[in-house]
């Protein structure tokens, strides 16, 4: 990019910020100042019921949607949104886990374990490991 130097402090974002009284004289101007407001106005005219509720009581505060409906409006979620998102992924998780099994002495998995915890390893372990250990040389 021409007139940028790499590692030149960026500029900060502009934010546009609506009081009520601009929402207002746009509301008086345009009708409305959302689309979802504008259409729900026309088929209330029309006589029609609408039949989508509005986001925030499809999913209340305290649910993982309303966690995604803050994150989707750039706003820090909520407490309890934050813990619904937090439970939901720590079962998820905990569903995708598998238990371990751990491999019984005699073995290099046991070797290595007993090494980990810091014991002398026994017998058959350490014979294991003596026949891995040849088997990598020849």
């Amino acid at each position: 990019m021409p007139g940028y130097q790499y590692g030149a402090p960026r500029r900060p974002a502009v934010r546009l910020v609506i009081t009520p009284e601009m929402e207002a004289q746009i509301e008086k101007e345009i009708g409305a100042t959302e689309p979802r407001k504008r259409a729900a106005s026309k088929a209330s005219d029309r006589g029609l019921k609408t039949t989508r509720a509005p986001r925030s009581d499809r999913h209340p505060c305290g649910t993982r949607g309303a966690y995604f409906r803050h994150m989707r409006s750039n706003e820090r979620p909520c407490e309890p949104c934050t813990i619904a998102n937090r439970e939901y992924r720590a079962a998820s998780k905990a569903s995708r886990r598998k238990p371990r099994e751990l491999k019984p002495c005699g073995t290099t998995a046991a070797y290595q374990r007993h090494l980990v915890r810091g014991e002398k390893p026994c017998e058959p372990c350490a014979e294991a490991n003596r026949v891995r250990l040849r088997k990598a040389v020849a």
